[in-house]
């Protein structure tokens, strides 16, 4: 009777779903001696970080790093709850090591009421009146118990189940039984996890090339506005440079028409009053000829010079008999006095 209820609990340990990561091959938790011809040897007992997180580590902090887990990472989370000196397991470092690197551990002592009550507590804030109810079926004499569960699409799923767990080789062969059926069951999740990460990765893939495209949008925006913007500077820039030039067109006009006002009439050659001939060879090579009276002063000569576009800021007048700049002369002074008679020639050159 006895051995047909074990081979039951077998069978249901195997065919627990499970949910969790898919995990590397199982490998034996326990230490052979070659002297014993490969059985197990005594378990060693350890100190080891890893022993101690067992028994520190909050059952919210389990169900973290298990069932909270996206598919392809998930483990199997174990609740290993234990009487007085009923934890010979999980003070192997063996056994701890190899609870730690494919599950997720919560072990929880069950020695007092009090404890139990928190216990209970606890499972049924987590998982509910189902996970509570199965553990409070066992009894004391049954400990220590392990419930292995497993998160499965949306589903808690118990994956196994095992009470009075005290020898290291069926303990063994029972978490070996769950990580053999465990991947199978959250694969369909995991590739459903893979397919919506490659669309997600996609959708993030255009975003960044949409992204890129309207900042390049937006940068060719701002250059075209750039240059736009300087080309409407440069055409008020030329308006502007083009009515100051109408300006000063006009104001040499004036100032020309001033100068030809005061200008006085050309002597007449038949006249017996003297004369002179002054004639003006430009820098571009043509001759300007106009009779002055000798007694007309020099500011006579340079207005009529000016009168024809060379302003004497501009350009200097050139003698060279004798050699001398005449805009540099006494403008009062009279064409005799200055002897610009009775015929000369005279250069317009620019000033430098």
């Amino acid at each position: 009777m006895a051995a047909g209820k074990r081979t039951q609990k077998r069978q249901t340990a195997s065919k627990r779903p499970a949910e969790s990561t898919p995990c590397s091959s199982s490998v034996s938790c326990l230490e052979e001696d070659s002297s014993t011809h490969g059985h197990p040897k005594r378990i060693k007992s350890i100190s080891s970080n890893q022993a101690s997180d067992i028994y520190s580590r909050t059952l919210e902090s389990a169900i973290k790093d298990s069932l909270k887990l996206s598919a392809s990472c998930r483990k199997p989370l174990v609740l290993y709850l234990y009487g007085c000196d009923d934890d010979r397991l999980l003070k192997s470092k063996t056994v701890s090591e190899y609870l730690c690197n494919r599950f997720a551990v919560w072990a929880r002592k069950l020695d007092t009421d009090e404890n139990k009550k928190q216990t209970f507590s606890l499972l049924k804030k987590e998982f509910g009146s189902e996970i509570t109810k199965k553990v409070k079926q066992y009894e004391q004499n049954r400990l220590p118990i392990v419930l292995v569960l497993g998160k499965v699409q949306c589903s808690l799923v118990i994956l196994g189940e095992l009470d009075k767990v005290q020898d290291p080789v069926k303990f063994q062969a029972f978490l070996e039984s769950v990580l053999e059926v465990f991947p199978d069951m959250i694969r369909p999740e995991i590739l459903t996890e893979s397919l919506r990460e490659e669309r997600a990765s996609l959708i993030r893939e255009q975003d960044r090339e949409y992204e890129e495209s309207l900042k390049k949008d937006k940068e060719k925006e701002q250059q075209k506005r750039l240059l736009e913007e300087n080309k409407r500077l440069e055409e008020e820039k030329r308006k502007q440079q083009e009515i100051r030039g109408q300006k000063e067109e006009e104001k040499r006009k004036q100032v020309l028409q001033s100068l030809n006002q005061q200008l006085s009439e050309e002597p007449n050659a038949n006249l017996s009053k003297p004369i002179t001939i002054l004639r003006f060879r430009t820098p571009a090579g043509d001759v300007l000829t106009r009779r002055f009276f000798v007694e007309n002063t020099l500011k006579t000569v340079l207005n009529f010079v000016e009168a024809n576009g060379f302003s004497i800021d501009c350009f200097k007048i050139l003698a060279f008999h004798p050699k001398q700049d005449i805009t540099q002369l006494d403008r009062e002074k009279s064409i005799e006095y200055l002897q610009l008679y009775p015929r000369l020639t005279l250069y317009i050159h620019r000033r430098h």
